[in-house]
């Protein structure tokens, strides 16, 4: 891609240092897996001055002029403060993808949109806080199968598959699903979670852990779940109750489906853990000898 470039006032060679420019776009860079639309491309935008965009392919055009209209905008947001350089923040990782920028407001432009693609260090650890205390609330609101704790942590068109093996659509068959279990099997001690890992990225964020869920099946039926039953028995006991292993996946949305900006799971996913003593497919370590990774910790 190329910018070709004319002003529409006269000539100002001999004017002195030129004034600043109003927009500045630097290292701009997209790819679509092989195909690279944007590389390296960086311009420069003056007052009166008209750019003209070129390239083999329209996103080659596309991505700059969209990146541009965002800094016009910003640009006249500020004008009645001193003109600062704008610059459109490039983040190019591993795959050499790029985060689209979002229109700034009131902070320095550049600050702004780097902290909103890639999230200032205090905004991430606030929201990280904020995960991690749904997280908990969630996980303990197991003990005893206590709905109206559960019902604050998950958005109403939430969707979870389920330890059982079993998909439930919304937070209504969660309800009832705790319901259920409420006669049939009930965690009686607070679940244990270990190597916790959180990854914000915007207004959505995914959560991993590892943990042991005490559970009690209290009626002669089990469990209602072949993959429960069947898995039980191979792990260890408490007295009556049975340390179930399991791993999740939890994925957040600044958004609780009601106009709110608030974290709330959308979408939990949790399966059984193979039992501490067998040996991992191709590397033939155990659970127990790797030991648990990061710190142990109890929801309760």
């Amino acid at each position: 891609m190329r910018a070709e470039r004319r002003r529409t006032t006269g000539d100002t060679s001999d004017a002195g240092t030129p004034e600043p420019p109003v927009v500045a776009m630097q290292g701009i860079g997209k790819r679509f897996d092989s195909l690279i639309a944007l590389d390296g491309v960086h311009f420069d935008v003056r007052d009166g001055e008209i750019h003209g965009l070129l390239g083999e392919i329209p996103k080659s055009t596309s991505r700059p002029a969209r990146r541009l209209i965002f800094s016009w905008c910003a640009a006249r947001r500020s004008a009645r403060r001193p003109r600062r350089r704008v610059r459109a923040e490039s983040w190019c990782g591993a795959r050499g993808w790029y985060r689209e920028p979002r229109s700034p407001c009131g902070q320095a432009i550049a600050d702004q949109r780097r902290e909103e693609a890639c999230g200032s260090v205090s905004d991430i650890e606030q929201d990280e806080v904020e995960i991690l205390r749904v997280h908990r609330e969630w996980w303990a609101s197991n003990v005893g199968l206590d709905v109206g704790r559960m019902r604050a942590c998950f958005a109403p068109q939430y969707l979870m598959w389920n330890l059982n093996g079993h998909p439930y659509y919304g937070l209504d068959e969660k309800v009832a699903l705790f319901r259920y279990y409420q006669q049939h099997m009930v965690p009686t001690d607070p679940p244990e979670l270990w190597d916790i890992r959180v990854m914000v990225e915007g207004d959505m964020a995914y959560l991993t852990s590892e943990g042991i869920l005490p559970i009690t099946v209290t009626s002669d039926e089990g469990s209602g779940s072949s993959l429960v039953d069947a898995m039980a028995p191979r792990y260890e006991r408490r007295g009556d109750e049975v340390l179930f292993r399991f791993r999740e996946t939890s994925v957040f949305r600044r958004d609780d489906g009601a106009g709110r900006q608030v974290w709330r799971i959308w979408h939990f996913h949790c399966s059984p853990l193979a039992p501490e003593d067998e040996p991992r497919p191709c590397f033939g370590d155990t659970a127990r000898e790797r030991g648990r990774l990061g710190t142990l910790e109890t929801m309760g």
